[in-house]
């Protein structure tokens, strides 16, 4: 897997680290993979490539947010018990405001 991971960095300078406990968790089983067209949400992130134990698969056109989290739609009791999130809030609210 590693270097598969290297040469779709290579060729695709992508930037995503996937952290997991094993393998099982990163990979998906081929009969997961399903073929349907996605109607993402301007926060969604599509993955650029999918991993199964036989195959590669690379997503062309993967969705990009473009914009951070809508703190208006998030559930709040996720905000309540993932401190991640948190965080990211506090320092998003130190932030200055983008000059318009």
């Amino acid at each position: 897997m590693n270097l598969e991971l290297q040469r779709i960095w290579t060729e695709r300078h992508i930037t995503t680290v996937l952290v997991t406990h094993g393998i099982d968790e990163a990979l998906v089983h081929d009969c997961q993979v399903l073929t349907e067209t996605l109607y993402p949400e301007v926060f969604d992130k599509v993955a650029d490539a999918i991993f199964t134990p036989t195959r590669t698969i690379e997503v062309a056109d993967a969705h990009k947010p473009r914009c951070g989290i809508v703190w208006d739609l998030l559930d709040p009791h996720m905000l309540a018990t993932i401190p991640p999130l948190q965080e990211l809030q506090a320092m998003e609210a130190s932030l200055p405001p983008l000059a318009a």
